[in-house]
């Protein structure tokens, strides 16, 4: 198994990966189990009732100054309102031996969790004005091997430094100058990290060729932090200081 690479994580963008077996079972397992419905914003063929409860599907972003600290309000709702069940099941992905490179000195803390079934296809852009450091989506879908011809891939890259840059970045509109350094298919149990924390980092994702395709995508923002004591086993904390090991 190809362990997640940190180095190219921080360098180039992203770093891909498959998950364990076992842990791709489990992941399968939790996820028949939750309540499925069409996406009522139509982004997405469907979406969990469990990462969208009442206020969040109701929710409408008015005001831009308050987009993040909305956002935030809301990834805590639903962070909060996840079973044990779902929470372990995410904590597992994060302690799998595909991030053993970071394991031994690290704990994980989960900021935001979503989970939706298709793909509209996005333009290059960054999460980071609202998620965690980094940003691990995973796959499932009815295909071990992806094929090209499905689309709905992921490509993870970095547009270089221009002389006056700011904070926000016009992505698509210099989609010219983005060295692409990494494309992912969504086979099943395929899992990509990308760079959440450096603006000069971005991704895109393409709309799938048929929207009745089965490519479900759970997305885990998280920050990462060195251990206190390197002896220890580690563990992925939630909000309310909920730990899982």
């Amino acid at each position: 198994m190809q362990i997640i690479n940190f180095d190219d994580i921080y360098m180039r963008g992203g770093s891909s990966s498959e998950l364990p077996p076992h842990i791709k079972i489990l992941l399968e397992a939790t996820v028949s189990q939750l309540s499925w419905v069409k996406d009522p914003e139509l982004v997405y063929n469907r979406v969990a009732l469990e990462f969208r409860p009442p206020m969040v599907m109701e929710s409408q972003f008015s005001k831009m100054d308050e987009h993040v600290e909305e956002a935030k309000y809301f990834n805590n709702l639903i962070l909060n309102g996840l079973s044990d069940e779902i929470r372990f099941a995410i904590s597992q992905i994060l302690l799998s031996g595909c991030f053993s490179q970071i394991k031994p000195t690290h704990n994980f803390r989960v900021k935001i969790a979503d989970i939706w079934d298709g793909s509209e296809g996005c333009d290059w852009h960054n999460d980071s004005i609202e998620g965690g450091d980094f940003v691990a989506l995973v796959y499932l879908s009815d295909h071990d091997v992806w094929s090209k011809d499905l689309g709905g891939c992921f490509q993870y890259g970095r547009v270089p430094y221009r002389d006056g840059d700011g904070y926000f970045i016009d992505y698509s509109g210099r989609a010219n100058e983005i060295d692409i350094n990494g494309t992912v298919y969504p086979s099943s149990g395929s899992i990509v990290v990308i760079n959440n924390h450096n603006h000069f980092m971005t991704h895109r994702c393409f709309k799938l060729k048929s929207p009745n395709e089965k490519r479900i995508t759970l997305t885990i923002g998280f920050d990462i932090e060195v251990k206190k004591d390197f002896s220890s086993e580690s563990v992925v904390y939630w909000p309310n200081d909920i730990c899982v090991s």
